[in-house]
Order: structure tokens, then C-alpha cells, then sequence
């Protein structure tokens, strides 16, 4: 498992690489170089930003179609980049993909996901007083797992993640209510590394973003 930690830590450092080769993710139009991992808080900020427009449909916004999309940008990722990165990462990745073609099966036509992202969003903007709501969840992971001291044992980081995010989810739920909370778990348990922390740790989210019991 240490190893695994270590792996998962390089990866939050990576983005400061000259690594040249691009993976491009048509779902969502985004691309990076392979020290860049997709981020599912930069697929729901360009949402966010685009959401008084005629950009993007309801469908869209669906949680379902959120995470989707962020799941097919992870494989461009690791097919455009990989002999790029190692076999451990390779595994580590392959394990913890979100799922993809979900989105027919459970987002609903017709029903106003915009509306309800609009209240979410703007309840999250309050919350944080940030024009990046969503962007601000993943520097608000970096930031707490980078103060974690290096010789932290690893029952005592994984305790850290949990709190991170039961506190995260707590605190989105009285701010801004059950329906936000819900929507948040359910997208924001794809973010990385806290995704991939909280399996090794073996606390496994459900699809609704609360722990496995």
C-alpha cells in the first residue's frame, strides 16, 4: 500500500513536468500533457460557466452525464499517454475509471438538470465566495493532503481522507441542503487523488458518494 501512496502523491506533484505528449477528450473538448490528469472540477466549472448559454443541453447536466464524460476523458487520458506512465499507474487508473454509458439509464429527458445545477452552483459560489466554485474543491484536497507530514503513517492518512471528505460532504449539506449534498457526493467522489486515497484505504464510495458500510 505505501507504494500505492507514493504513486498516487507523484501524481499530485506531476503537473510541474515538461512532459510534451497531448491527450485530447472530445466529451468535454479539453486536452493537457500527460503529467496533467483530467479533472471532473474542470468539466463542471466549464458547465458552470456555460450554463446561461445554449452551450450545452439539460441532459448535461445530469450527474450521471457529468461523471460520463469525465470517465471517457480518463480513458483518452491513459490511451493517448500510455507508455507515459507506469504499470502501477496504469492499474491504479483502470481500477478506479468512473463508469461510462450510465447517462441513458439514469438521467431522465426532460427533466430541468440545468435548474438544479444553477442552485447548486450558486449555493457552492456562496459557500466558497469564489468564482471557480467547483475548481476550489480540488485546491482544497491539495492543499489539506499537502500539509500531511511526510512521516505520517498510512492508518492516520487514511483517517485524514475520511474526515476530508465526511467534513467536505457535512458541510455542503448545511449550507446548502440535502439535494446539493447529494449531487455533490455523487460527482465530486470522482475527483482525484481523493478517489483514488479512499480505495486504497479500502473505504469504496457507493454511487451516491457515501461510504461503503
Amino acid at each position: 500500500m505505501l507504494k500505492l501512496f507514493f504513486v498516487i502523491a507523484t501524481f499530485m506533484v506531476l503537473v510541474k513536468s515538461e512532459i510534451t505528449v497531448k491527450w485530447f477528450c472530445e466529451e468535454t473538448n479539453s486536452m493537457g500533457n500527460c503529467s496533467t490528469l483530467p479533472k471532473i472540477t474542470d468539466w463542471l466549472q466549464t458547465l458552470s460557466d456555460n450554463i446561461d448559454s445554449d452551450r450545452f443541453t439539460d441532459v448535461n447536466f445530469c450527474p450521471f452525464d457529468i461523471t460520463e464524460r469525465h470517465g471517457k476523458c480518463m480513458w483518452s487520458y491513459i490511451q493517448s499517454c500510455y507508455w507515459h506512465i507506469s504499470d502501477v499507474e496504469r492499474n491504479i487508473f483502470f481500477s478506479y475509471l468512473p463508469r461510462t454509458e450510465i447517462a441513458k439509464t439514469y438521467c431522465i429527458e426532460g427533466r430541468d438538470y440545468k435548474d438544479e445545477f444553477r442552485v447548486h452552483a450558486a449555493c457552492t459560489k456562496s459557500m466558497y465566495k469564489s468564482g471557480d466554485e467547483w475548481r476550489i474543491h480540488s485546491v482544497n484536497q491539495e492543499v489539506e493532503f499537502g500539509l500531511i507530514p511526510t512521516k505520517t503513517d498510512d492508518f492516520e492518512k487514511c483517517y485524514i481522507y475520511q474526515k476530508f471528505w465526511q467534513s467536505q460532504s457535512l458541510w455542503i449539506r448545511e449550507q446548502c441542503g440535502k439535494k446539493t449534498e447529494k449531487f455533490s457526493r455523487q460527482v465530486l467522489r470522482h475527483m482525484w487523488p481523493i478517489m483514488g486515497l479512499l480505495n486504497l484505504c479500502g473505504e469504496e464510495l457507493t454511487a451516491d458518494g457515501y461510504f461503503e458500510s
